[in-house]
């Protein structure tokens, strides 16, 4: 009877382990596939909105540096506040911790899927930010995002390139009525 109790016991743990050896497998699979799609950003953050803490997924040694290992202690939205207060222009500090703000963001994606903010560094140039829900509790309010971040500073010299040709004369070079316009509307 014990043989039959320990084999029965051996033969229980045998299922076990492989079940978790395949879930942990499982895991290592999908956290390729984050680490994949996380190698195309400048940096990707996994954010718990309830715990107020963050997870790496990518980022530069920069940003590493303002991220410690054991967030949990610092907690996400001192992190966050800390990390734009750092990077971002003066001029364009107030609407980049606006759009940071932890504390107000769950309530401001719960009809969003996701949405973006564009901000200019004194590093790297032009950043586009980009919150994506994860998932949601029950009232619908975002639990776990993704905040990742692209360098989009080729992309806004382009644009401010043609903007900069819609306002000038081709062949004088001067400004055009489009531009004359802006301006006494500006004035």
């Amino acid at each position: 009877i014990i043989g039959l109790l320990c084999l029965g016991l051996l033969v229980f743990m045998f299922i076990r382990h492989k079940k978790t050896g395949e879930r942990n497998a499982d895991l290592r699979e999908k956290n390729k596939r984050l680490m994949a799609i996380g190698n195309i950003y400048y940096s990707m953050h996994i954010i718990n909105l309830r715990e107020d803490n963050v997870q790496e997924v990518n980022a530069t040694d920069l940003i590493r540096k303002y991220v410690p290992s054991n967030s949990i202690t610092y907690g996400a939205k001192a992190i966050m506040h800390n990390i734009i207060s750092e990077f971002v222009v003066e001029e364009q500090l107030e609407d980049a911790l606006a759009f940071t703000d932890l504390s107000t963001l769950a309530e401001r994606m719960k009809d969003e899927k996701t949405f973006f903010h564009e901000f200019q560094t004194k590093i790297s140039g032009w950043l586009r930010g980009r919150f994506i829900v994860i998932d949601r509790d029950e009232n619908g309010l975002p639990i776990n995002v993704i905040l990742a971040t692209v360098i989009v500073d080729k992309e806004r010299k382009k644009e401010e390139g043609l903007i900069q040709i819609s306002r000038t004369d081709e062949l004088t070079g001067i400004s055009n009525r489009r531009a004359y316009e802006e301006k006494i509307d500006e004035y």
